[in-house]
């Protein structure tokens, strides 16, 4: 568990200000399932997953930018020529999608629906249909990235299949001066790899094991409902419809386990809000009505208390007198002290300053 932990401080030495997407990276290796990145350009997707696959001894990486020319072949091998001369359709998938063991595909809405209508086969059962008959693939996590949200239903279904969603803008101007100071790297990292292609396999394993733990709490699941319920509530005010299906409940779930196993935690309330807020969001304005969620659901917990924490410094901001600033630095020193200890939260209050 501790080394994941460190996975994410070390990503977050080359892609800083990204600790929340850091964090939904590294949870992305052990869903099992894909992990979705919407954001603008620029903003290090492709940067940062290539970063986190190169710490990974014996990962085979396929990595591939979609466009409405791609054809089939790009990404699962040509045709078997000799085989074709014997009538037999099979592809030679060596060095393609079908062999790698992290997949980084990006922008997936502009593929073609043949391309799309076979990656949905392999997301859900890590399998591809090669000519005559399946073969499983080797896949041990994908990752996706987009520059916007697709509009389209076809599409919507690679979005619902994911278990991580994560939403991102640029950053503010502050925080850019942090980048321009932060080295870019080429290539590999130098120094030892931080886990293995097994590591992964395992942690898999266990997470299975975690995730029955979590279907088995009554209250666990009164509480994923409760969040997923008021979050569709609220972006029905917001004049947005939220889909909450079966699939994505379970994919919640999911995440939930794998977060109870990074943090080495039985799984608890707030396991539920990180899991909620990466796995149930499918937009933009979904994604605040379920922080929104959050906030009313479960007011202690890490998610809610970056607001908390970013209300206080707004307030000391604005207080008029000494009195008042030093009153408030106390509450921001308490709220502080007693957060809870998650990685995107601890990056949070880095940022503070009294």
């Amino acid at each position: 568990m501790r080394k994941f932990l460190e996975l994410m401080e070390t990503l977050d030495r080359f892609v800083v200000h990204r600790a929340w997407e850091v964090e939904g990276l590294v949870y992305g290796l052990l869903t099992g399932y894909p992990t979705m990145w919407i954001g603008p350009i620029g903003i290090a997707k492709t940067y940062a997953i290539d970063i986190l696959t190169s710490l990974i001894k014996d990962a085979v990486l396929f990595r591939y930018m979609l466009t409405k020319f791609t054809e089939p072949e790009e990404l699962f091998g040509a045709y078997n020529i000799r085989m074709l001369r014997r009538g037999r359709i099979v592809r030679v998938t060596k060095g393609k999608l079908p062999e790698a063991d992290i997949v980084y595909l990006d922008e997936p809405f502009k593929a073609s629906s043949a391309i799309r209508n076979a990656l949905l086969d392999v997301i859900l059962y890590r399998r591809f249909y090669n000519g005559e008959q399946y073969i499983e693939t080797k896949t041990k996590a994908m990752y996706m990235s987009a520059n916007e949200v697709p509009i389209l239903t076809e599409d919507l279904a690679f979005i619902d299949r994911s278990a991580v969603r994560m939403f991102s803008t640029h950053l503010t101007w502050d925080e850019m001066e942090d980048v321009i100071a932060t080295p870019t790297i080429r290539g590999k990292i130098s120094g030892s790899y931080m886990l293995s292609v097994t590591d992964i396999e395992e942690a898999q394993r266990e997470v299975n094991e975690i995730e029955r733990t979590v279907g088995n709490s009554p209250e666990l699941r009164k509480l994923i409902v409760s969040l997923a319920k008021t979050s569709s509530e609220n972006a029905d005010k917001s004049g947005e419809r939220m889909e909450v299906s079966e699939r994505r409940l379970n994919m919640v779930r999911r995440v939930v386990a794998v977060v109870s196993y990074v943090y080495d935690e039985e799984p608890n309330a707030d396991h539920v809000a990180i899991a909620t807020a990466y796995a149930l969001p499918s937009s933009w304005n979904t994604y605040v009505a379920t922080l929104t969620a959050i906030n009313q659901l479960l007011p202690d917990s890490s998610i809610a208390y970056i607001n908390k924490i970013q209300t206080v410094k707004t307030e000391i901001k604005n207080a008029t007198s000494e009195a008042d600033k030093a009153s408030l630095s106390n509450k921001l020193a308490e709220l502080i002290k007693n957060a809870p200890k998650r990685h995107f939260l601890k990056k949070e209050i880095e940022k503070t300053k009294f």
